[in-house]
């Protein structure tokens, strides 16, 4: 049963004023020239927000891509805005945990943090959604010692993959209208 107007107002006045929520969501991804990836980080942000429309009145879901602005500290608003998020989704591909990427793996293992200060000690989820866009086993996060390091990722590697696809060749289109269009 879903929940009444009042419920919900009730629920999202105290996640902005009382808990200090910013966001519902933060998404980390892994910076790369991989235009799939990048448009894909973009995707789930446009996704979330809509299938949350219907709940929040403003569902915030942070990106550093759109969110970042000229003469922001980046580092310390990427801390603030993780900080301020319910959870947080992974685009995960084998990219996002190498080293050179070194700031997915700082945006981890805070919401990990985060999750372990946030939740009691009998919840059955974590404050962390992996997104598996390629698929990558054994999963990185994944110490089979401990079961508590297994978290359920979602694997959209075969859907994502011909969306994000068609969105490359529509940008493709796109900018060579845009170049005919100059050369005239």
């Amino acid at each position: 049963m879903g929940r009444t107007t009042a419920e919900t107002e009730q629920m999202e006045r105290w996640l902005w004023e009382t808990g200090g929520y910013e966001n519902l969501c933060f998404i980390s991804w892994p910076h790369t020239d991989d235009y799939y990836i990048s448009a894909c980080a973009r995707r789930v942000q446009s996704e979330i927000r809509s299938r949350l429309a219907d709940t929040f009145a403003k569902p915030e879901v942070f990106l550093d891509e759109a969110s970042i602005q000229g003469g922001d500290l980046w580092e310390r608003k990427l801390k603030k805005q993780l900080a301020g998020s319910l959870c947080m989704v992974a685009i995960c591909a084998p990219i996002y945990f190498r080293s050179e990427h070194r700031w997915c793996g700082v945006e981890w293992a805070s919401m990990a943090q985060l999750g372990e200060c946030r939740l009691a000690s009998d919840v059955t989820y974590t404050t962390i959604i992996p997104l598996m866009v390629r698929m990558v086993k054994p999963y990185p996060w994944q110490d089979n010692s401990k079961s508590e390091s297994k978290i359920q990722c979602i694997d959209v590697s075969r859907q994502n993959l011909r969306d994000c696809k068609q969105d490359r060749r529509d940008r493709r289109r796109d900018v060579a209208d845009a170049d005919e269009g100059a050369v005239r």
